[in-house]
């Protein structure tokens, strides 16, 4: 799966977060991933580790995550991409940077060609 959690190191206190009811991250993990007591969502700190927490305690006010520290791990370092691109039509370019960003390209250098619109 796709979804992480992102916490700030300061949230954590003795591998436990306490996120309150209101927060994006808490309906995040209750509404759309229908997660409940005991079950398990991956975690990044921001800065830091990856890894997992447990879905602790859920009251009406808030939702405790247990860090699970084995799972704890530095993410890997990413490749630096880089794209050296013809210029295309506008239209093209405008739907080309999502595409290109979701596939981790970190820069993108336009030149025209010969066979480039002047």
């Amino acid at each position: 799966g796709m979804n992480l959690i992102l916490l700030f190191q300061n949230e954590i206190k003795d591998n436990l977060v306490e996120l309150t009811s209101e927060d994006p991250r808490a309906k995040h993990i209750i509404h759309h991933l229908r997660k409940r007591e005991g079950d398990t969502v991956r975690i990044g700190i921001i800065d830091g580790c990856l890894g997992h927490a447990h879905v602790g305690e859920l009251t009406e006010q808030s939702i405790y995550l247990r860090i699970h520290q084995p799972s704890l791990h530095l993410p890997m370092a990413r490749p630096q991409l880089e794209l050296i691109l013809a210029l295309p039509y506008p239209r093209t370019m405008k739907a080309l940077w999502a595409v290109l960003t979701s596939l981790g390209v970190t820069k993108i250098t336009v030149v025209t060609s010969a066979l480039s619109d002047p």
